[in-house]
């Protein structure tokens, strides 16, 4: 009987992160062109350029949302979605946004 409410919860929950999918694209938008506005002034400007901090960043985009949406399927009891989903697109925002500010390539 466990298993089956686990199942069901899991089927209820795969729609809203389905239907935030568009949220997601919409941040990846977001942070690329507020990242590609940042490297512009850093380039037009003489800044520092160093591939360190592109790298990094780099690492953590996927991870930002894969590892919250197994998460949220995962808990066995019932979680407001906004709770989980705002953040992680807030935070995908900020490493779309420092990976492409930091990319030294031109373009």
């Amino acid at each position: 009987q466990w298993h089956q409410f686990t199942i069901a919860r899991s089927l209820q929950q795969c729609p809203i992160l389905v239907l935030s999918i568009s949220l997601f694209v919409l941040v990846l938008a977001v942070g690329a062109v507020d990242g590609l506005a940042h490297r512009d002034l850093r380039r037009y400007g003489a800044g520092y350029e160093s591939s360190f901090l592109y790298h990094h960043a780099k690492r953590f985009v996927k991870p930002v949302t894969t590892i919250p949406c197994i998460l949220y399927l995962s808990v066995p009891f019932a979680v407001y979605p906004n709770l989980l989903i705002l953040p992680v697109a807030l935070g995908l925002e900020l490493a779309v946004s420092v990976t492409m500010g930091a990319f030294k390539k031109y373009l």
